[in-house]
């Protein structure tokens, strides 16, 4: 089986929780087919036998400004010449295309069309783009105004990509029955590939030297996502305040300045940037947060505090679509509120809950590991592609 994955993202760069499931479930996917993904970057092939990456350039070339590049990719990967040029001579004898986000798939569409190539086309929605993005308004000024630019262009881009997919991947039930409801998508045509994690590499990863004894509360993600930025803002302005025992760790790309400098002045939080090696992080603190509040889709971030077996206190919304109990495999509130702080306290001063729901947390993460994950959708594709 020959599978084509294209992407709108560097997948050389930082990696985000949208990077990180493109890139396992390609190298899963690449025990049993050969893989090629076309992406805004380098072309790589030795990665692994079966998985070569193919680049092309935007125009204008913007990569020299990372936020801003992968803030528009998504706009404008669409008018490089590069782009098609590469796109072209990737379809050649391709039995699968599998189109990450919607963002691409007019393009794609329209080349495979003239070059009348038929392959299986799969839309690998991350989220319900429009509805996670609508969450957006009324949240600030600029993420209002950007937001009411871009939804109709991200609304054209998914009812275009749900209508001309053969398969729709969606992460959880919850993005299932949006996709029904919204887009009015046979229930045929989706099939749910949740998210998950690499069990192995924090098996692997070492603890950071100092923190076995702090108080250490753990949060990341990218920034330039609005759920994100307003969890970090959450957790700098009403959390750390409140439990002055802890100490947070903000870890992720591009915390704008102003909150930084905040933290600066905090005695009890610190932003610790981009992390290559965020699993010793994770694993070396006592507790691991989520406040978030909006967006859809399910947390790559859940499963890798599960993963690194750390108590878990986060809200509803940010473990939905993981099938987490409430009390057994963490704490969880439907608001950021003094439930929520006094959550925090709890496990911060109880080494048995903590340990407990710890325990119960790596139980489930056994159930998402990206080998399982990955030949579940190979096994998808083979079935598909043998009925036709």
């Amino acid at each position: 089986m020959e599978i084509l994955i294209i992407a709108h993202y560097n997948l050389t760069s930082e990696l985000s929780g949208g990077k990180n499931r493109i890139l396992s479930l390609a190298k899963a996917l690449a025990r049993f087919s050969s893989v090629k993904i076309l992406h805004r970057g380098k072309n790589l092939s030795n990665r692994s036998q079966n998985l070569h990456f193919i680049g092309y350039m935007l125009i204008p070339p913007l990569d020299n400004s990372y936020l801003l590049s992968e803030l528009v990719s998504q706009y404008i990967s669409i008018i490089s010449p590069s782009f098609y040029k590469k796109l072209k001579s990737s379809l050649n004898n391709v039995d699968v295309v599998q189109i990450e986000q919607p963002y691409t798939a007019i393009p794609a569409f329209m080349i495979m069309k003239l070059l009348r190539k038929k392959p299986l086309i799969v839309l690998d929605s991350h989220n319900v783009d429009f509805m996670a993005a609508k969450s957006k308004l009324g949240k600030s000024l600029f993420a209002s105004f950007a937001t009411l630019i871009t939804l109709p262009y991200i609304f054209l881009c998914e009812k275009f990509a749900v209508s001309k997919a053969h398969l729709i991947l969606c992460v959880s039930e919850e993005d299932c029955i949006s996709f029904l409801r919204f887009y009015k998508v046979p229930l045929r045509k989706i099939v749910v590939i949740p998210n998950g994690v690499d069990l192995e590499k924090f098996e692997r990863a070492p603890l950071i030297p100092g923190l076995k004894d702090k108080k250490t509360i753990f949060f990341h993600g990218l920034y330039s996502w609005y759920p994100n930025l307003e969890a970090a803002q959450l957790i700098i302005d009403y959390i750390a305040p409140r439990v002055p025992e802890g100490f947070f760790l903000l870890a992720g790309s591009h915390l704008p300045q102003p909150l930084i400098e905040k933290t600066r002045k905090m005695r009890n939080v610190k932003y610790l940037g981009y992390l290559r090696n965020l699993e010793s992080w994770i694993k070396s603190s006592k507790v691991c947060i989520a406040p978030i509040l909006r967006g859809g889709g399910t947390r790559l971030k859940i499963l890798e505090y599960a993963a690194a077996s750390k108590p878990i206190v986060a809200t509803f919304k940010a473990v939905e679509g993981l099938g987490i109990i409430n009390k057994v495999h963490g704490l969880f509130y439907r608001e950021v509120d003094e439930q929520f702080i006094e959550g925090i306290r709890r496990v911060l001063n109880d080494d048995r809950l903590a340990e407990e729901l710890g325990k119960n947390a790596y139980s489930l993460a056994k159930r998402y590991d990206w080998r399982v994950i990955g030949e579940k959708l190979y096994n998808v594709y083979k079935k598909v592609l043998q009925d036709c």
